[in-house]
């Protein structure tokens, strides 16, 4: 039951971050002993484990629905369509959509270089998985304990949307200075940064943006959002790259990451700005609890200082309708 999900959810996810740590720091004595052409035969054997797995699960038997119990389920397309009918009509929501294709540049306008770099720097294939491994480990290691013992904390204090602006920031600032100067440790560092805020501490706040979303229609608004914005900005980040790294220095791409970064600054700064506004309209809507306000394993939320400066305008304003 949803109680239950509640305690047992927390557990899978940090079974999940713990094979990402533990296969990060595998990768280099692994990559030394089978080399690194060899991981992928690795990486299939725990694959077929994980399908024995999921199959003692699910088990062999099947379920058989009758027919006048089934019911269509609309597409995937239909799903998007009603989730872009929202976004149309909401100012969060587009503002929201706005980051998404922005954050997709920033991501790899920073992920490729970071890939590049680390090639130069380790051209021997073994040595380069082992730095990816263990520089994926120590990452998520490192977020796992901002998510664990300062998410809450920030959110409560500051609120959702300031810890989310701080992520491009985070971008602005790096692609800043890798456009001054680029050694690969200054670009392990940037990385490393925009990496465990991330997956820490604006993973989770991108998340709670869409509890604005009424529940009914929250799924269709990710899914557009996912399907159109985020692969339009992977697109672009990916044609921006194509065509610079043959006409453009570094440099030159760091500074498109720059005016990137900038414009989702702004963007998010008017987002912060529509985010009280649909607060208070979910609440006159009757959505009054934006989050989970009971303990959870993991700390789940505390309550948002910006949660709570909303409803007391929603409170105070005289037109009670």
């Amino acid at each position: 039951d949803t109680r239950q999900s509640k305690r047992l959810f927390p557990l899978f996810s940090a079974g999940g971050i713990l094979g990402t740590v533990l296969g990060g720091l595998l990768t280099q004595p692994l990559a030394r002993w089978l080399h690194s052409e060899n991981l992928l035969l690795v990486w299939a054997g725990t694959l077929f484990i994980a399908f024995l797995l999921s199959r003692a699960i699910i088990g062999r038997s099947v379920i058989a629905i009758g027919s006048s119990s089934r019911t269509k389920q609309p597409s995937i397309f239909v799903e998007m369509q009603r989730g872009y009918k929202f976004v149309r009509q909401s100012s969060i929501m587009q503002w929201v959509s706005y980051s998404a294709i922005l954050f997709s540049v920033c991501y790899f306008s920073l992920a490729l270089p970071f890939s590049r770099g680390a090639t130069t720097q380790f051209p021997d294939a073994d040595q380069l998985a082992g730095f990816l491994g263990l520089f994926q480990s120590i990452t998520t290691i490192v977020a796992l304990i901002a998510s664990l013992f300062f998410a809450n904390r920030l959110f409560a204090r500051f609120g959702i949307m300031p810890m989310l602006l701080l992520f491009p920031i985070i971008y602005f600032v790096g692609f800043g200075i890798l456009s001054l100067s680029a050694p690969f440790t200054i670009l392990v560092s940037v990385r490393f940064m925009q990496m465990m805020w991330m997956q820490g501490i604006a993973g989770t706040a991108w998340q709670a943006l869409f509890n604005v979303v009424p529940f009914e229609q929250r799924d269709q608004v990710r899914t557009f959002i996912s399907g159109v914005p985020e692969q339009a900005g992977t697109f672009i980040a990916g044609l921006i790259l194509v065509v610079g790294e043959q006409a453009l220095n570094p440099q030159q791409l760091y500074l498109i990451g720059l005016a990137a970064a900038a414009l989702l600054v702004y963007i998010l700064w008017r987002a912060s700005r529509a985010y009280a506004n649909a607060l208070v309209e979910a609440l006159r809507a009757g959505q009054p609890q934006m989050f989970i306000s009971e303990e959870e394993p993991f700390g789940g939320f505390h309550t948002d200082a910006a949660t709570v400066s909303a409803a007391i305008k929603g409170m105070n304003d005289l037109d009670k309708t």
